[in-house]
């Protein structure tokens, strides 16, 4: 028995090498066709797959099946894929893609999953923890992070807000959403199939979408019944909206958040300026004061403007919170004074991140902002449209600048008016900020 067992052994040590030089010889192939190894030895790729010349494996990377690698892509550590096609140009980070696709120039993870028969079109971006199956996904589309798409056809140029969720099944059958083109969902938003949403159309945050399209038949069965299921999740809707304004009611609970808001706004606005004073680097501590301004902007906004508080629900209860984190972690980081390089790494992705703030503050702010814009849009184009129904624009037979030329001074004073509270409101910003920022589209 023992020499079956020396001879087993053997026998698969002698395997184990065979296929390990078969390994290394496909990989050396591979180099000499123009493709770059981080670790030669970790990477595991069959005999049939197809890899472009300037592309770059990283290590602990398993490419099986038919797969078809393009040129000059990025194929980092830990990911697998099989029976996939992969354009040229696409970088790949510690994923999964499985009988699917993916066009040039897109990026997918970390952590991404593409189920099969999932195609993503060119210059996409495929996030962190974002799984898609059995879907079509635009040029130009995004989804970032946490997202998952499911028998979805999304267009192109949309955009996915962090969480959103195609709901394709009803514990019973699968359906299918249709997604336009340059549509944006908000955060958290659950799309419920069978959905079809316009281009363009734009889906706030928090959006439990059900929505029957115009060209639907009302002969249908499946939409009889969806709409049946959408008229009872309104009923449960209404019903939760009076016990929540039954609980509600009193003035004096709601005078009580209102402060509970403030004191806990002004106990994080407290202790970022207390750490703001401990950090020595100036850069850093620039940033601070512009993410103070923006916040301070942004409460103030909510206070006169109560009914926008749930739009600043995210903000208050995590990423305020979340930055007062990241600022006490850098502060104590300084006050070690080591100089490792983990320290370092620390600090410098903690100052990227305050680039983050930065930008995503600003853009709260002009979220904020966004229907008053269009209050004052529509005032503007009303009036202007009186005006010249009246004869008051500037439009009549005669010509008035003799008029204008006469009665005006030769040095006349301007007074400058604001044209809407949202230029008096960029004025105090530019007057608070310290370097300015920049907004992300």
């Amino acid at each position: 028995m023992e020499k079956q067992k020396n001879f087993s052994e053997e026998t698969w040590l002698q395997d184990y090498q065979a296929q390990t030089e078969a390994r290394l010889a496909r990989n050396l192939a591979h180099m000499q066709r123009g493709v770059q190894f981080v670790d030669l030895q970790s990477a595991y790729i069959d005999a049939e797959v197809e890899i472009g010349a300037g592309t770059l494996i990283g290590p602990c990377v398993t490419l099986e099946g038919s797969t078809v690698i393009g040129q000059n892509c990025v194929i980092r550590q830990n990911t697998r894929i099989k029976d996939s096609r992969i354009a040229d140009g696409v970088e790949i980070e510690s994923s999964v893609i499985l009988e699917s696709s993916v066009g040039s120039g897109t990026t997918v993870g970390p952590f991404a999953y593409l189920r099969p028969h999932t195609v993503v079109g060119a210059n996409c971006k495929v996030g962190d923890f974002v799984e898609m199956k059995n879907s079509s996904f635009g040029d130009g589309s995004k989804a970032a992070h946490l997202t998952y798409v499911g028998d979805a056809d999304v267009g192109s140029g949309v955009n996915l807000g962090c969480g959103v969720v195609f709901v394709n099944y009803d514990g019973t059958n699968k359906y299918r959403a249709q997604i336009g083109n340059d549509v944006f969902v908000g955060c958290n938003s659950n799309l419920v199939s069978p959905v079809q949403v316009g281009d363009g159309a734009y889906i706030d945050l928090g959006t439990n979408n059900l929505m029957i399209t115009s060209d639907a038949e009302p002969d249908d069965p499946e939409m009889f019944d969806y709409k049946s299921l959408y008229e009872d999740i309104l009923k449960n809707e209404k019903k939760s909206e009076k016990s929540a304004q039954t609980e509600e009611k009193s003035e004096n609970k709601a005078d009580e958040d209102k402060k509970s808001d403030e004191e806990h706004f002004n106990s994080i606005i407290r202790e970022i300026r207390r750490l703001n004073d401990e950090i020595e680097d100036k850069d850093v501590s620039d940033k601070i004061d512009v993410i103070e301004a923006h916040t301070k902007n942004i409460f103030d906004y909510v206070t006169e403007n109560p009914e926008a508080m749930p739009q600043i629900r995210t903000f208050m209860n995590y990423y305020l919170p979340t930055t007062l984190k990241l600022l006490q972690s850098y502060s104590r980081i300084e006050r070690v004074g080591v100089a490792g390089e983990n320290m370092q790494k620390s600090k410098e992705n903690i100052e990227k991140t305050l680039d983050l703030l930065v930008i995503g503050f600003e853009q709260q702010v002009d979220q904020l902002f966004k229907k008053e814009y269009i209050d004052i849009s529509s005032d503007i184009s009303v009036l202007e449209q009186m005006m010249q129904k009246d004869g008051l624009d500037g439009r009549n037979d005669f010509d008035i600048s003799s008029y204008v030329e006469e009665a005006a001074p030769a040095e006349s004073p301007v007074l400058r008016v604001p044209s809407s509270k949202t230029e008096e409101y960029s004025d105090d910003i530019s007057d608070d900020l310290t370097g300015g920022g920049s907004v992300c589209s």
